[in-house]
């Protein structure tokens, strides 16, 4: 009887460690060189094939973070509130490039040390120790550029109300909290030890495997859910700020909205697009674990290989459309500040024509 309510346990958790959260493989448990059945698709992590894609994808995502984090030319900007809401989201951006650089960092050592290595020193402590610390780096950072790209959207939806930035707030919770979930997810798996799956029958599958699906994916969902809603609340303050300050709505100024719009709908879709197999791939391991599909399991695996560390490049790119879109804005503003100004300070410089009349037979005077 103990002995089939351990081999059930280990059962359940072989088919848990099939799984490729944002870190592609945080499972670092020390395991017989055995290759049981359960452990040949996971095998797969192991392959030249899978590092080598992780290790050319992160490479192109740690040119995208390198490039938003170069300095770049200011644009002059005559607008003041469009330029404190530019200002307001390049530090944003540039924090979340920081964070993008660091989680490609991690996928890229982690790769090379699988490629170096393969086989050899994968049951052994040093290994097992570096493994952790590289799960623990890779899943960190990337729940830190989660939690910057609602800060984002956040401080978008205040900037467009012309509030004050929180910048403060957002630091203490985009780096306190990662560090709290990333903690709590792999002590309970890697706590008393990193054989993972050695679990006694006193020992609760769920409440070893559970809080780090929980804590990882936690934040992925409340992206995914409020950036959505923030933007298109943000999108219409933009509106009335564009009717409001120009005092029509005309074909430019409604191409000007389609813009934000596109614009917040790419961020949006660039980050389902990232982080939308990790999710597929946590649903089929935990409502299918005693027959999970291989072939759709090794197609979500490459598919994150290749979407998670190319945020950064996605990001470089989406947010500078966006840059562009207010910088845009900021000129269109700037112009109609200017006449508008010049107009009220010397209003018979619109009627210079001596002697013309206007429609109503009125004679202007310069």
């Amino acid at each position: 009887m103990l002995r089939n309510i351990r081999r059930s346990h280990r059962t359940v958790a072989d088919k848990l460690e099939n799984m490729a959260d944002p870190s592609i493989q945080t499972f670092c448990c020390r395991r017989a060189l055995d290759y049981l059945p359960a452990y040949k698709l996971m095998n797969e992590f192991n392959t030249d094939r899978f590092n080598m894609v992780c290790l050319l994808s992160s490479l192109i995502g740690l040119s995208g973070a390198t490039y938003q984090i170069l300095p770049k030319m200011e644009p002059k900007v005559p607008n003041r509130f469009y330029s404190n809401i530019m200002r307001r989201g390049k530090n944003i951006i540039m924090w979340l490039a920081i964070a993008d650089f660091c989680a490609s960092l991690g996928i890229l050592l982690r790769s090379c040390l699988k490629l170096m290595h393969h086989f050899q020193w994968y049951d052994a402590q040093p290994y097992t120790v570096t493994c952790i610390f590289l799960a623990v780096w890779i899943q960190y950072f990337y729940m830190v550029t989660w939690l910057w790209t609602l800060s984002y959207a956040i401080d978008m939806w205040r900037a467009y109300q012309d509030k004050h930035s929180c910048r403060k707030l957002y630091h203490l919770i985009v780096w306190i909290f990662p560090a709290i979930f990333t903690f709590i997810g792999l002590s309970t798996l890697y706590t008393p030890d990193a054989n993972c799956h050695n679990l006694s029958p006193k020992e609760n599958v769920v409440m070893k495997f559970f809080p780090n699906y929980f804590f990882t994916f936690l934040p992925v969902i409340i992206v995914m859910v409020i950036n959505p809603v923030l933007y298109s609340i943000s999108t219409g303050y933009i509106y009335h700020i564009i009717t409001s300050y120009m005092a029509q709505y005309s074909t430019n100024e409604r191409k000007m909205l389609d813009l934000f719009k596109q614009r917040f709908a790419l961020i949006n879709f660039g980050f389902y697009l990232c982080w939308t197999p990790n999710l597929i791939n946590a649903i089929l391991v935990w409502t299918s674990w005693d027959n999970l599909p291989s072939g759709v399991m090794l197609t979500l695996w490459y598919m994150m290989a290749i979407l998670n560390p190319m945020q950064a490049f996605f990001n470089s790119f989406l947010y500078n459309l966006l840059e562009h879109t207010e910088q845009i804005c900021c000129h269109c503003f700037g112009t109609q500040s200017r006449v508008q100004e010049m107009t009220e300070r010397r209003p018979l410089l619109i009627a210079n024509v001596k002697g013309s009349s206007n429609s109503n037979g009125y004679e202007m005077i310069e």
